[in-house]
Order: C-alpha cells, then structure tokens, then sequence
C-alpha cells in the first residue's frame, strides 16, 4: 500500500470525522472561506496550494501536470467526503460516503 493510499485510509476514518480539532483546516473552512475576503482567505488558499504540492509529490507521477491533476482530484474528494460525512446523521451513509470515497480514489489514481 502506497504512503498516499495509507493516508486515504486515516482522512477517511471514523476517528477523523469525530476529531475536526484534530484534522484538516482545508475541509474544516473551507465554507468559511469561501465567504470570506483578504487576509482569510488568502491563507486559505496558500493552505489548499500546500496540500496540492504535498500529494502531487505523494502521487509518485513522473509528468508533473498530471500529477497536480490527480492531486487537485484527490483532495477535493477527500475533503468533500470528509466534510459531508460530519454532516450527516446516518451511520450507515457515513460508512457508504468513506467506502466509496476511498474506492473511487483507488481506481482513479492508482490504476
């Protein structure tokens, strides 16, 4: 299992979605700054450009575009999966939006 498949696995989890505090400040604002203007939401966006530098390097890609390609689509899953997943009620969604989350990543990514 790749370093980036492992990480998957632990933004993925129960133990992230019950710990925010703990988390990622990419899926935890990013409603936030999406309304909000200056200083925020220029950290904001050096905060997402981070994350997009350090998983393009973990994608292993020789040819750098796609690999900002595949970066740019993984962390939006994750962090669209992660953010629904805390908003939902339904344990059994919960499990549903990770499992499918994780797999669609694996086959687009790792195939």
């Amino acid at each position: 299992m790749s370093i980036l498949n492992s990480s998957w696995w632990h933004y993925l989890s129960t133990w992230h979605r019950d710990h925010p505090e703990s988390g990622c400040g990419v899926a935890d604002i990013a409603a936030d700054a999406a309304r909000g203007v200056g200083p925020a939401r220029g950290s904001y966006t050096r905060q997402v450009k981070e994350c997009l530098a350090v998983i393009a390097g973990l994608t292993g890609n020789p040819n750098r575009q796609d690999g900002e390609r595949e970066a740019v689509l993984t962390l939006s899953v994750l962090v669209g999966a992660i953010s629904i997943a805390r908003a939902v009620d339904d344990p059994d969604l919960f499990q549903q939006i990770m499992a499918n989350a994780a797999a669609a990543l694996k086959q687009c990514i790792l195939t």
